[in-house]
């Protein structure tokens, strides 16, 4: 009788153990998925760059999407070009126009896809992009574009359940 007992009680050990891992494996599954958006929605901005080559800028003339989306506190405006349809492209805007609208577009979509999720393009030095938080993209000012994402998950490791600030870097040449 005290065996069975015995046995029960891990048994019941056993299984509030694999419950534990169970709920870190979904976790890390939420995280990676984060990354992943984070990637595309770089990726989508990189591209729309590449395509508005005239608010891209040449060197000499000021990047818009830099100037759209130098800070993290940058407001950004939606809608300022109009399109026909969902699938059109903008029917009447200029090279700037495109650029703010995409840059606006860009960040409501950060904000609706990942907690808290806000992002920056920026110049910044070849071997320090790799830094910065939520608050402040700690962008150096010179060097190449740099596409930064961030947003924040809750880190169930820690006792009051605090929120871990998460960054996608990725450097940027037309």
């Amino acid at each position: 009788m005290i065996e069975n007992m015995v046995a029960l009680l891990l048994l019941s050990f056993a299984l509030l153990g694999l419950a534990g891992l169970l709920s870190r494996t979904l976790g890390r599954n939420n995280e990676s998925a984060f990354h992943s958006l984070a990637a595309v929605e770089a990726q989508d901005i990189a591209e729309r760059m590449r395509t508005n080559t005239v608010a891209y800028g040449d060197g000499v003339s000021p990047n818009r999407y830099v100037a759209a989306l130098g800070t993290v506190s940058s407001s950004t405006a939606v809608g300022t070009c109009s399109q026909s349809s969902s699938n059109a492209s903008p029917t009447s805007c200029t090279a700037a126009e495109l650029a703010a609208d995409d840059a606006g577009a860009w960040r409501t979509r950060l904000g609706r896809e990942l907690p808290q999720g806000t992002g920056v393009v920026c110049l910044d030095d070849a071997t320090l992009f790799d830094r910065g938080t939520i608050t402040d993209a700690q962008c150096s000012g010179s060097g190449i574009v740099v596409i930064k994402i961030f947003w924040s998950v809750k880190d169930g490791r820690a006792s009051d359940s605090s929120a871990t600030s998460q960054r996608f870097t990725m450097a940027f040449q037309p």
